[in-house]
């Protein structure tokens, strides 16, 4: 999955492999975000596309049906470079993803050279049984 938080310039780009467990609840998440008020990005969101302030249920929805079917593309196996995504939601999915701890890797790759990773290496499947294991703020 390719996450970038700002405009790259050249043809090279930052790649994370992620994982995410499954038994992370992902509604259970946004729900806590919610009720603590806790969203990074959605004052952004909301400003660049409601006019009126009675939206403002409404939006909330929507941002977190958005980021919930997003999260439910990612179990399917696919990632975010094959959909079009608002760019608050996109960096909401990042937080998420990093405040979560579900970055495995990260690394640079350029349009000459790409990477072929072991994703079930000892390294990668450790850190995996760690999240297995993992209590996740909403659950606490």
């Amino acid at each position: 999955m390719k996450l970038k938080s700002d405009f790259v310039t050249n043809s090279s780009s930052t790649s994370y492999i992620v994982y995410i467990p499954d038994r992370f609840d992902i509604e259970k998440c946004l729900n806590v975000l919610k009720s603590k008020d806790s969203f990074n990005y959605f004052d952004d969101y909301f400003n660049n596309n409601y006019n009126d302030s009675d939206d403002l249920d409404k939006a909330i929805e929507y941002y977190m049906d958005e980021i919930l079917n997003i999260f439910m593309y990612f179990k399917d196996g696919s990632s975010l470079e094959e959909i079009d995504i608002d760019c608050n939601i996109y960096n909401e999915i990042v937080e998420i993803i990093r405040d979560n701890k579900f970055v495995l890797n990260i690394f640079d790759a350029d349009s000459e050279h790409g990477y072929i990773l072991d994703i079930n290496s000892s390294k990668y499947r450790n850190q995996m049984d760690l999240l297995d294991m993992e209590v996740f703020e909403y659950e606490k």
